[in-house]
């Protein structure tokens, strides 16, 4: 699965400095939990344009990402929080569906 934009999916609000942060913290454990020192298993960013971007490899990625989300989700600050936990959710949804149908 490529690095790309989850179509239609951008977050509305939030300070987008901090929903960064907190992506790319996420995507970071997410990462070391796959032992991928390199990181190129797992993609989690929010653009300039608020866009999400998501991908990971393979199921045992996707894995590692919902494991690093439930590690620091209680970390992240209130609204903040919503707006990455509905990213998340929806970019798990999304990945299944890549990952299922190629």
């Amino acid at each position: 699965m490529e690095n790309k934009p989850i179509p239609e999916f951008i977050i509305p609000g939030g300070r987008l400095e901090e929903l960064a942060h907190w992506a790319e913290i996420i995507e970071k454990t997410a990462n070391q939990l796959c032992s991928d020192p390199e990181c190129k298993r797992i993609k989690f960013r929010i653009d300039t344009n608020r866009s999400v971007i998501m991908s990971a490899t393979d199921y045992d990625a996707l894995d590692c990402f919902i494991q690093s989300f439930k590690i620091n989700e209680n970390k992240i600050p209130g609204i903040t929080r919503k707006y990455i936990r509905d990213a998340v959710g929806t970019c798990i949804v999304k990945c299944v569906n890549i990952l299922k149908h190629g």
